[in-house]
Formats: C-alpha cells, structure tokens, sequence
C-alpha cells in the first residue's frame, strides 16, 4: 500500500469517528433541549451522548495528531475541532459539577452546535506544521 493511499485511508477513518462525535454531540443538544423544555429533567441521557461524544472526538483528534506529527493549531478546521472539543469538555465538566446548573444546557449546547456545523463543513486539509515550530 503507497503512503499517499494510507494517507487517505486514515484521514477517512478519522472523519467518520468524527462524524459519529458530531453526530452524539447534536443529539445531546436536541435531547438538552427537548428535556428542558418539557421539563421532564432528565438529562442522564445528554451526559452519556457528551461523554461518547468526548471520547470520539477524543480519538479523532489523537489521530490527526498521529497522522500529520502536529496538534491541533494549523489550520481553520483544527482549530475548530479543538474548540468544540474544549468547549464540549468544560460544559461536560460544569454539568457534572453543578448540577443545579444543568438547564443551562438548552441554552449552552444549542451554541456550540452552531461551532460544531461551522467545523463539520470546513474543509479537512492535511497541513504541515509552520517551519517556525521547529525551533529545536
């Protein structure tokens, strides 16, 4: 197998882990939403679809990292991949923490969908880091 072919064939595999992450993170934002509004309370599910979201993306992410030998800080799509990530992770956390704080999360995960659609749709380049990195 060329490199150019195992190139492809990871950046696929990490877009489709990815894509499961985008997709559990908008689930868990319908299902923040949909449980405040009818105020059933119930918000045990969303922290499960975060959770597998985080780890997902988790995986994308060390991936990337692997593949192209640089974190997430080159281009637009990285850079919004490893917001959404943290953004996700301190939201995660909050809701662990406070849980008095949990009905924020209908007004919260609804504004980070809108980072994580932004992401989704910006092109996933294989970018080398800038020579001015390496300073070793």
């Amino acid at each position: 197998m060329s490199a150019s072919v195992a190139a492809q064939a990871g950046a696929a595999h990490e877009m489709q882990v990815l894509g499961f992450a985008v997709v559990l993170y908008l689930a868990a934002t319908v299902h923040a939403v949909v449980s405040t509004a009818t105020d059933t309370g119930r918000q045990r599910a969303t922290f499960w679809l975060l959770a597998a979201a985080l780890a997902l993306h988790t995986i994308a992410i060390a991936h990337r990292w692997d593949r192209l030998g640089h974190g997430p800080y080159v281009d637009m799509f990285e850079i919004l991949s490893s917001n959404v990530w943290s953004l996700h992770l301190a939201t995660f956390l909050i809701f662990l923490g406070l849980p008095r704080l949990r009905p924020a999360l209908a007004a919260t995960l609804p504004l980070l969908a809108v980072l994580t659609i932004w992401m989704w749709f910006t092109p996933m380049r294989d970018t080398l880091a800038p020579v001015t990195y390496a300073t070793i």
